[in-house]
C-alpha cells in the first residue's frame, strides 16, 4: 500500500494488506525486517499508511488498526529494528489513511479515510495540536516541506495547504474530473480561501 524512506536514503519500510511492516536496506532492497502489528482475522491489522521519523529508529504504521476492537483507528509506533510496538496512539474517528512525521521530527500528522480529517500531534507528548474535521471524503496524502507547512490531497476533491503553525493557508479545489490523487490535474480556486 505505501512506502517510506528514512531521510538518509538508508532504509526503506512497506506496509501492505497482508499485515506486514517490512524494512528494506537502500540500494541494495534487502529485506532487514517483517514485523506484524496486532491483528485478527478479516480486515484488522491491514496497514495502508506509514512513515519514518526523521532519527530514523521509530516507524509510525496505521490503516485498519484498533477498528474491530473500539471501533476507533489507532496508529503504532514501532521500534524499526526489534519491531517492538513502543507506544499506540488510538481513538480516531476512522481507519488511518495516510501518516507523515514534520522534517524536525516535532511533529506527526494523521490523516483518516472515511470524512475523519486531519490530526496532527506534538511529539515527544503527543498532544493534539491541530485538528481539521472538514473533510467531505478520505485523505489520500499528506506531506510537510521543510519549512513545515503541510500540504493534504483528498477524495473530497480538495488540495489543502497549512502553515507550519497548521492554520488552513488555501484550500483548492481540482478541476471536473479530478479527485485528490496522482493524474495531470488543473487546480481551479476554492471556496474563497
Amino acid at each position: 500500500r505505501k512506502l517510506a524512506v528514512d531521510q538518509t536514503g538508508s532504509r526503506a519500510v512497506t506496509v501492505a494488506d497482508d499485515k506486514t511492516l517490512r524494512v528494506w536496506r537502500l540500494p541494495e532492497i534487502e529485506l532487514m525486517a517483517t514485523h506484524r502489528v496486532p491483528a485478527n482475522p478479516g480486515n484488522e491489522g491491514q496497514l495502508f499508511a506509514v512513515a519514518i521519523a526523521p532519527e530514523g529508529n521509530t516507524i509510525a504504521a496505521g490503516g485498519w488498526t484498533g477498528w474491530d476492537w473500539e471501533s476507533r483507528g489507532s496508529v503504532y509506533l514501532i521500534d524499526a529494528v526489534t519491531g517492538t510496538l513502543l507506544r499506540r496512539l488510538s481513538g480516531f474517528p476512522n481507519v488511518i489513511g495516510s501518516l507523515a512525521y514534520s522534517p524536525d521530527g516535532r511533529y506527526l500528522a494523521v490523516g483518516l479515510q472515511g470524512k475523519g480529517g486531519l490530526f496532527v500531534f506534538a511529539l515527544p507528548e503527543f498532544k493534539v495540536v491541530a485538528r481539521d474535521a472538514a473533510y467531505g471524503d478520505k485523505v489520500i496524502e499528506l506531506d510537510f516541506d521543510r519549512a513545515g507547512n503541510l500540504a493534504v490531497s483528498s477524495l473530497d476533491g480538495f488540495i489543502r495547504v497549512y502553515t507550519a503553525e497548521f492554520k488552513l493557508h488555501a484550500r483548492k479545489r481540482l478541476a471536473a474530473g479530478g479527485r485528490g490523487a496522482g493524474g495531470d490535474q488543473q487546480l481551479v480556486e476554492g471556496d474563497g480561501v
